[in-house]
């Protein structure tokens, strides 16, 4: 019974957070703050020991870490799509990946700039069935995924790719307007100069004549 009372009490908050995250990310437009926000609201409801942000870099071919609620090492701040790390590996595949003991799993990557790792679970960002990063959570504790933790943050990952996607939109439509303005203003400076070099033609011919 007490087991029973723990989970429920435990999915109610990852109810909770979920909401939480939904209401506070929707609004943000800057995709660096929007990011930052979501590792810490994450760090903060769930405990984990570390929460990332991997997003692809198209030009590259590579996933750059764009957020993190820990300092990581400069050698995994770009990963390779693919084999080789979760990361990579939930990236290319479109599947969340879990390891639930890291220190048996090749494809977990050390890092001791943090806490002793001991489970992780890396999610993909999707948007329109294409991945645009990965969220990725740590925890101190073997076996801490369970399968309830899986969709929990897979929920909250689908919450951050459909923001990620409105701050890319939002920072297109503002260059879509920069640009319309900068046509006008050079629309309106043509017709300036042309209107001054026609005023000038006149008064030259004027003066012309009257010579």
């Amino acid at each position: 019974l007490e087991g029973a009372n723990t989970n429920l009490l435990r999915q109610s908050v990852q109810l909770q957070t979920s909401a939480r995250v939904s209401r506070e990310i929707t609004s943000i437009l800057q995709i660096d703050d929007l990011l930052r926000q979501v590792v810490r609201l994450i760090r903060d409801a769930f405990g984990y020991a570390r929460v990332q942000v991997y997003l692809v870099d198209p030009t590259a071919g590579d996933l750059t870490l764009r957020a993190s609620s820990t300092l990581s090492k400069p050698e995994f701040q770009r990963l390779r799509i693919g084999e080789g790390s979760l990361n990579g590996e939930a990236a290319q595949s479109g599947q969340p990946v879990v390891s639930n003991d890291v220190a048996s799993d090749p494809r977990y990557l050390p890092d001791d700039s943090g806490p002793a790792i001991r489970s992780e679970l890396v999610i993909p960002l999707r948007v329109g069935g294409m991945v645009i990063g990965t969220l990725d959570v740590h925890s101190c504790e073997s076996n801490a995924v369970g399968e309830g933790d899986v969709l929990v943050i897979q929920s909250l990952a689908d919450q951050t790719a459909v923001a990620i996607q409105n701050t890319r939109l939002y920072d297109r439509s503002r260059q879509l307007v920069a640009l319309e303005e900068r046509g006008r203003l050079a629309r309106e400076l043509h017709d300036s100069v042309t209107q001054m070099i026609f005023g000038m033609t006149l008064t030259a011919e004027s003066a012309r004549l009257l010579l």
